[in-house]
């Protein structure tokens, strides 16, 4: 007979407080900024990542990031992120809440839009988008096409 494995969360805490509780504990009080790396994959090619700015994280030392005041590789701090990791029904409900509840910043719609379409949690979950630049498809009347395909993607 199989296992079932239950979760303290969803089995005594109604969704309601559960929403709240994953509020305070993924919300951030600054947007969070999203820039484009090329890592290298273990055949050699190389694939497009989004990652949080400034993320010090490498694969040759996991489980440690890179301090830059001592220049040397120490524990990595828990990630609240690390909540989406407990059950199905968490990850679903504290994914709407980080994506809801936080401001996204790209350094300019083209990023967005490839951000969006390659996204693989809800994205009409994200409710507010930071961007530093604006970039036009066309010189005629591309401002308001391109914003209208952003929020294509967004719904």
């Amino acid at each position: 007979m199989a296992r079932s494995t239950n979760c303290y969360l969803t089995d005594r805490l109604p969704p309601e407080i559960r929403k709240e509780i994953f509020g305070y504990v993924l919300t951030k009080p600054n947007p969070i900024e999203f820039t484009v790396t090329y890592p290298v994959n273990r055949n050699g090619s190389r694939e497009q990542r989004y990652v949080v700015a400034g993320h010090q994280r490498n694969a040759s030392h996991i489980g440690q990031i890179f301090d830059t005041t001592t220049r040397e590789w120490v524990p990595e701090p828990a990630r609240a992120t690390a909540l989406l990791m407990v059950c199905k029904l968490v990850h679903t409900e504290a994914e709407e809440v980080l994506y809801g509840s936080n401001i996204f910043k790209f350094l300019n719609t083209a990023r967005l839009a490839n951000f969006l379409t390659s996204f693989g949690g809800p994205a009409y979950a994200i409710k507010q988008v930071e961007l530093h630049h604006y970039v036009r498809a066309s010189q005629t009347g591309g401002d308001v096409l391109d914003l209208i395909e952003v929020m294509v993607l967004v719904n």
